[in-house]
């Protein structure tokens, strides 16, 4: 959080955003993002001075919904739990049957397969 302080007081020093990026050794982006948000929320770095950290981070952090997708895997993880008790059944074996129902999941282990070739070797 005190990079946020430190963008808010340098760009109110009326440096650039380049010039506060090299400052404090961040990207330009997170600078005109971090500016961008705290113009939206029109907060003043004396406003932000004596802000606790957990105020000031409700201003950046999103509230991420859990994607479909996500949520089904994990009404999955009890079934998940319940296999990896039975005996001979691997991460490897659940991983295998996944793919095998999800055709994005093929796509992603057509790639992984060389990967972990290479990594075994």
């Amino acid at each position: 959080m005190n990079k946020i302080r430190d963008i808010i007081r340098l760009a109110e020093a009326s440096l650039s955003q380049r010039q506060i990026a090299n400052a404090l050794n961040i990207s330009r982006p997170v600078v005109a993002d971090t500016s961008e948000k705290i113009k939206g929320a029109g907060l003043t770095y004396t406003q932000i001075k004596s802000m606790p950290d957990s105020e000031l981070s409700q201003y950046f952090i999103k509230a991420q919904k859990p994607s479909s997708k996500s949520m089904e895997l994990k009404e999955q993880f009890p079934h998940y739990a319940k296999e990896l008790k039975k005996t001979g059944v691997t991460l490897t074996h659940l991983w295998e049957e996944y793919l095998s129902v999800e055709s994005a999941g093929a796509q992603v282990h057509a790639v992984l397969l060389p990967l972990s070739a290479v990594a075994a070797g």
